[in-house]
């Protein structure tokens, strides 16, 4: 869309083509790449603004975009420096996610601090981008931000990189995957709190009906972990764990190969990116009853009762059961990521929250510029 994007992250991961990468200072003992917080942020997010300061010295951005409550915080920081724009996109609760990670012990006073660094990261922000109505509402209710700045945007999928296969059969052999069974895709970080646990335990009770499912597990870390449980459970020979897979190379292959995907994940308002994925390859997709997951599936999603493990492997044994309804369910989510998710459609609301943003500015300086007019008027006039 003609922008020019300068991206300040951490030292971790790996540059993206056509992007101006800034990363912070290298901290060798912190290798940590799945999702939770660590008490090690707060350090390295000093260093991270370090980092900004260095990136945006020569030339200070237009509009800062500032991700999760982390960004927020960082972006108000250098917004009090030069007092530029800033957007801060928001996937749910920072509290709410350590609570989930049992992170810092049920200590009250650890968690009111933060409460008030989540209120302190948006409190500069001139607008919130919300990933789900769910988020908004959240936001509202605990009032973190004015109504009026929280806008929902929902997260995209770029449906050209991940889409249908053309030749499933002949893709599942360059994949050395099973042509003759369905086969059972979840991509995720590999932990209890993305539902990993329940899912293998899911697997364990439908793996003797009639459909003789195969199971593809696409993530990391802990493989040999879940490897040893999917033993213990008596289906190692009908599971495949991938480990590490290269998002943009392999993840869309994996998908396009399997007929059904999973997501047990039992957090009620976190957002759950990995669907928009399942949707854009034409993938139905079992999950538990969320309003965030109803928000991207709608009527299409095949639900189970929220934390109900039996319901949950009920639910997929039922969908397994029934191909042709798979089949159809499978083509209106690719149409509804195509028409409700795609990467242009998320890039044109940020675009409009961007315009909305200056054209405000530039309404509070005209009503500056006339005030002080009139008090100028006032002044020299005659009485």
């Amino acid at each position: 869309m003609g922008n020019e994007i300068v991206l300040c992250t951490y030292h971790l991961g790996a540059d993206a083509e056509g992007i101006e990468t800034h990363r912070s200072l290298r901290v060798p003992w912190y290798r940590k790449t799945s999702a939770g917080p660590s008490i090690h942020k707060f350090y390295i997010d000093l260093l991270l603004f370090v980092t900004c300061l260095r990136a945006f010295h020569a030339r200070p951005p237009d509009v800062i975009l500032a991700a999760l409550h982390e960004g927020g915080f960082l972006g108000g920081l250098y917004k009090r420096l030069r007092n530029v724009p800033m957007v801060v996109d928001i996937q749910g609760s920072l509290t709410d996610e350590c609570r989930a990670h049992r992170f810092l012990r049920r200590n009250p006073a650890a968690y009111r601090f933060l409460e008030l660094l989540e209120r302190e990261s948006l409190r500069r922000a001139d607008a919130v981008t919300a990933s789900s109505p769910m988020v908004a509402d959240l936001l509202r209710e605990r009032r973190m931000a004015p109504p009026g700045r929280i806008k929902v945007v929902p997260d995209g999928v770029d449906t050209a990189q991940i889409a249908p296969a053309a030749d499933k059969k002949r893709l599942r052999e360059g994949l050395g995957l099973p042509v003759d069974r369905p086969v059972v895709v979840f991509t995720a970080v590999l932990t209890e709190y993305q539902g990993t646990d329940i899912l293998l335990r899911a697997a364990a009770k439908v793996a003797g009906g009639g459909a003789d499912p195969y199971f593809l597990i696409v993530g990391y870390p802990d493989v040999e972990k879940y490897r040893a449980m999917a033993e213990r459970l008596g289906i190692g020979g009908r599971t495949r764990f991938t480990g590490r897979a290269d998002y943009r190379t392999m993840v869309p292959r994996y998908l396009a190969a399997a007929d059904i995907a999973v997501s047990p994940k039992v957090h009620p308002s976190e957002a759950n990116l990995k669907l928009l994925d399942y949707m854009a390859a034409g993938l139905p997709s079992v999950v538990f009853d969320t309003p965030v997951n109803r928000a991207l599936l709608g009527d299409d999603g095949i639900y189970a009762r929220l934390g109900d493990e039996a319901a949950y492997a009920e639910a997929l044994g039922a969908a397994l059961g029934d191909p042709a309804g798979l089949a159809g369910i499978g083509r209106r989510l690719r149409r509804r990521a195509e028409e409700g998710f795609s990467w242009r459609a998320a890039a044109g609301a940020i675009m409009g929250i961007y315009g909305g943003i200056k054209a405000g500015l530039c309404l509070l300086l005209l009503r500056l510029l006339s005030s002080s007019l009139y008090w100028f008027v006032e002044q020299v006039s005659p009485c």
